[in-house]
């Protein structure tokens, strides 16, 4: 309930130069805890130095290990390019060897077996020493933060020495996540076919919809998300914190009797994991299995619907360590960038998501919590199941009725509630005075209202891939002003439909200006005279590449039939990409921007060093 550090870790690799391996921990701290983090820290390595690993930990460790190989394994000739890419990369800098995974997973299963725990334990001797320790203490240059002094410090390693460490205590685990037989499964009512996106959708007794998509793109993966709508828009503002704060606290304090420590280390050895998250419109969850685990993640499912823990313990220390992070969150000049541009455009909405307040944690409620969480997800006939990658259907249609079929249902159909958050339109500029860097950022917004048309959608998203090139081209490599530029566009649906289109550059602060009129002109060019044939050719090349690859990903589908079913859109939409990027023009790209963007009237939002000598921006642009 009170813990030592915000998060704290442990790594043995060459961090600091490539010739040197290392043995650190580390630990993000409180604005008055970093004596006490320290102590923590050194006080774990000697707990390890005195006592070592218990044959458990080692053995969950293996366990681990072996799984990553394994999938590692099963994967072989499906691997993407970059993690060949990697270990050439390694091979060269630090001659790390490349005999190949076939070679890796043979040794691995050959000698992994010999080793013993005791040469685990007697690593520590050789790591955990002070005659060649650095201990480092980083913090802001702030009121009220209490850095230990060099004295101090070797106090600190000094009475750890000599302290009275005691080892550490295991929990005998729970051999197995649930009792399935007291299940009440479900069934199968209704089975759809969709031959064309090598899809099925089963509709299951207590409403459950799930849609099923059987791929061989990987041989040793399933991805799964769920989603209802709703979310933490349906709760009052006095339960705001609670709300959007449930699922994390969940998360902290585990399911059923298990405590999160406890779920960790039952899943040691496993590729499987889920989450759930309450958001504004709608609650959802995700999660990965493999093939021979997906049981194991059918019944993480089953008890996150209906066993959410509640531990108060959890929720002190959730608190204690959201408001010793957030207590500098906002030291950084980027950090508090970013939260004065969403205060701007969601014109400072309390319900618009912020950057939390070190306050707003005590404003948490761990038995509302826990209510709004069980409300969200006690109908689970009101939910939608994709799950995509290597199964077989009829294999996992008996899981489905025993795990989701047994979900409790109200035969409710909720939907969304509309808080009134409406983005900022028109004309405004925002100045924002943080650090000393003699370095800007530049965002320029344009907002429009207008009803969501997939055509114009992605025509808006063309257009951003072309000022990309053409920033690129004119901000950066001509006029040399800017570190990196970049363009996004968007079109939100609900609860309000509008279109957004984003230009972002960090530059130095006396080119604001210069470089602001610049991206308005290669803007003003698109709307008179649409784009030329080259930059045409070239963003349709990039983008049926990235066709071609994303077709073989699984992730790709399940986030499209994701978005199909969420927005109640047709899923074989996804069909006709190569279509659209075919029939892509220069005029639908103009009558993009001559609809959707107003040279005259945009957002500015733009980051300056404190006492900085740039000359205020001009007006008007």
């Amino acid at each position: 309930p009170n813990p030592p550090f915000i998060g704290a870790g442990s790594s043995y690799s060459n961090t600091f130069a490539r010739t040197k391996d290392g043995f650190q921990l580390f630990a993000a701290s409180s604005d008055t805890g970093m004596k006490r983090s320290l102590y923590s820290l050194l006080e774990e390595s000697r707990r390890v130095l005195l006592h070592g690993f218990t044959e458990s930990e080692f053995d969950q460790q293996k366990r681990q290990l072996l799984s990553f190989y394994d999938r590692a394994f099963n994967e072989r000739g499906k691997d993407e390019s970059y993690k060949y890419v990697d270990e050439y990369v390694n091979h060269f800098l630090i001659r790390e060897p490349t005999p190949g995974i076939e070679w890796e997973y043979d040794f691995v299963k050959q000698y992994l077996a010999s080793v013993k725990l005791e040469d685990i334990n007697q690593l520590a001797a050789k790591w955990v020493t002070h005659n060649n320790m650095v201990i480092t203490l980083n913090a802001p240059d702030k009121e009220g933060v209490a850095i230990p002094s060099e004295n101090e410090v070797k106090n600190i390693v000094s009475t750890v020495e000599v302290a009275s460490v005691q080892a550490y205590q295991e929990k005998v685990l729970a051999k197995e996540l649930m009792d399935a037989s007291k299940l009440k499964p479900g069934r199968i009512v209704s089975s759809k076919a969709n031959e064309e996106l090598g899809t099925t959708t089963l509709k299951l007794s207590n409403g459950v919809t799930v849609i099923l998509k059987s791929t061989n793109f990987k041989n040793d993966e399933i991805i799964v998300s769920a989603f209802s709508k709703g979310g933490h828009s349906l709760v009052k503002d006095a339960d705001y914190q609670s709300a959007i704060n449930a699922a994390s606290l969940v998360a902290q304090s585990g399911v059923a009797n298990f405590t999160a420590t406890d779920l960790g280390n039952m899943l040691k050895g496993k590729n499987t994991n889920v989450s759930t998250s309450i958001g504004l419109y709608s609650e959802s969850m995700s999660g990965s299995t493999t093939p021979k685990e997906v049981e194991t993640l059918l019944q993480l499912v089953n008890l996150y619907f209906t066993s959410p823990r509640k531990d108060k313990d959890a929720l002190e220390s959730f608190k204690t360590r959201g408001k010793q992070f957030y207590a500098n969150y906002l030291a950084s000049p980027f950090n508090y960038y970013g939260s004065e541009i969403r205060k701007l455009l969601t014109k400072n909405h309390p319900r618009a998501g912020t950057t939390p307040k070190p306050t707003d944690f005590d404003k948490i409620s761990l038995d509302r919590a826990i209510q709004i969480y069980k409300e969200r997800f006690g109908n689970a006939g009101d939910f939608t199941f994709l799950f995509v990658g290597s199964f077989d259907e009829e294999t996992l249609k008996p899981l489905l009725e025993k795990y989701l079929g047994s979900l409790p249902a109200t035969g409710k159909k909720e939907t969304y509630k509309d808080l009134g958050i409406r983005p900022l339109m028109g004309k405004a500029e925002k100045e924002i005075d943080r650090g000393s860097e003699e370095q800007s950022l530049v965002s320029i917004i344009f907002n429009t209202p207008a009803p969501y048309n997939s055509k114009d959608a992605y025509s808006l998203r063309s257009m951003a891939e072309v000022m990309d090139i053409k920033l690129v081209e004119n901000l950066r490599e001509e006029k040399g002003g800017v570190y990196g530029v970049s363009a996004s566009a968007n079109m939100v649906r609900f609860p309000y439909a509008y279109s957004s289109f984003n230009i972002s550059f960090p530059c130095a602060p006396g080119n604001i200006d210069t470089l602001t009129r610049a991206a308005i002109d290669e803007l003003k060019k698109i709307i008179n005279n649409g784009v030329s044939d080259a930059d045409l050719e070239k963003i349709k090349e990039q983008q049926t590449r990235k066709l071609e690859v994303e077709m073989k990903q699984n992730s790709f589908w399940l986030s499209g039939l994701y978005e199909s079913y969420y927005y109640g859109t047709d899923p074989l939409d996804l069909l006709n990409r190569q279509k659209m990027i075919d029939g892509l023009t220069s005029k639908m790209i103009q009558a993009a921007a001559k609809k959707y963007i107003n040279p005259n009237s945009y957002i500015r939002a733009i980051l300056k060093p404190e006492n900085s000598k740039a000359p205020k921006p001009l007006k008007p642009f």
